[in-house]
Parts: structure tokens; sequence; C-alpha cells
């Protein structure tokens, strides 16, 4: 056997390694649980919350040049709070 038989029955062998561990993660992530149910759903929703701060009126830093405001999407420019 030479050196390109032996290299490549070791990518074979590799690949066949890749393949194997592959389908081993597959097996092992698929979902044995059943549905979510609604009780789960609105418990999940009531426990859920999102917090949000009121944007400073006024900024204490100053700039060499004005910041490229524009670039920002409307609502982040235009909301007067910040989640």
């Amino acid at each position: 056997m030479g050196c390109v038989d032996m290299v490549r029955a070791a990518r074979r062998a590799r690949c066949v390694e890749c393949a194997l561990l592959v389908c081993l993660a597959a097996m092992c992530s698929h979902p044995s649980r059943g549905a979510v149910t609604p009780e789960l759903q609105r418990a999940v929703r009531q426990g859920t919350f999102e917090v949000v701060l009121k944007k400073p009126t006024s900024d204490s830093l100053k700039y060499e040049k004005p910041l490229p405001l524009d670039l920002l999407p409307f609502k982040e420019r235009t909301d007067t709070y910040r989640s």
C-alpha cells in the first residue's frame, strides 16, 4: 500500500467518523417531549416582561462632528424609550 492509498484510506475513515457523529447528534437532539400545552404558554407569557427606560433628553457628550443619526432606523431615532 502506497502513501497515496494510505492518505485516501485515512480520509475515507474520517468521513465515515464524521457521518456517524452527525447521525448520532441528530438522534440525540430529536425532541421526545410532547407539545407545549396552553397552560405552559400562558405561564410563560405571564412571566415575561420588558424593561424600558426613558431616553435622556440632552446629551452631555461633545463630539468633534455631528453623528450620522440618519443611519439609525426611524423607530430608534424617534422613540422616546429604549428597551
